[in-house]
């Protein structure tokens, strides 16, 4: 399969290492990943500042850039949430409607592509370290992503019974150290009593 990367502005130029990730791990799914060098911003800085003459031009841009791309992958869910929830009100005015349409179900954020659209789970990478994922608002709220990435029904068996194991001491540990601290409180009201008790 052919996939477009959108990059996004903001990891072009702050976040460049993010774009490289994901076109190793896409390759290495056998994939093929073109990168159409015109293409700029989604609009959605502008959009949400008010700038909406100029919202619609670079959404006007964005159609054109990647006229015909058969998959866009999109690292970014502010991005795809921005394509999704106001290209189409911006469309109408704009005269695009038809073009935006044909676009949305091509788009894709990263890990909707992974799992919706290509079927993946295991991408053939390990990392030996505790990792948390902060799942961001858009990706929440606007495209319903949640925690997909790290969900039970993605994880093998062997994942499951080590993460179980992990919650496990996890919550052993925790009861250990209650624990101890009633018995320090218990102790030190006993101290306290006596001592009161000899001022006496």
């Amino acid at each position: 399969m052919l996939i477009s990367l959108f990059i996004a502005c903001y990891n072009d130029t702050l976040f460049p290492e993010t774009g490289k990730a994901v076109v190793r791990v896409i390759e290495r799914l056998g994939h093929t990943v073109e990168f159409r060098a015109a293409q700029t911003c989604c609009g959605q800085m502008h959009y949400n500042t008010g700038y909406r003459p100029e919202a619609v031009s670079l959404m006007r841009h964005f159609l054109d850039v990647f006229k015909g791309a058969e998959v866009i992958c999109i690292p970014s869910s502010s991005c795809v949430s921005m394509i999704r929830d106001h290209f189409p009100r911006m469309a109408a005015e704009a005269g695009v409607q038809e073009e935006v349409d044909d676009l949305l179900p091509r788009v894709f954020e990263f890990t909707e592509l992974l799992i919706d659209k290509l079927g993946v789970t295991d991408v053939g990478a390990a990392f030996p370290h505790s990792v948390t994922l902060h799942t961001s608002c858009h990706a929440l709220r606007s495209l319903h992503i949640g925690d997909r990435p790290k969900s039970e029904p993605y994880r093998t068996a062997r994942q499951r019974s080590v993460l179980w194991i992990r919650r496990h001491f996890r919550h052993q540990e925790r009861r250990r150290i209650r624990r101890h601290a009633r018995r320090q409180d218990a102790l030190h009201s006993r101290y306290r009593r006596r001592s009161m008790h000899g001022k006496r």
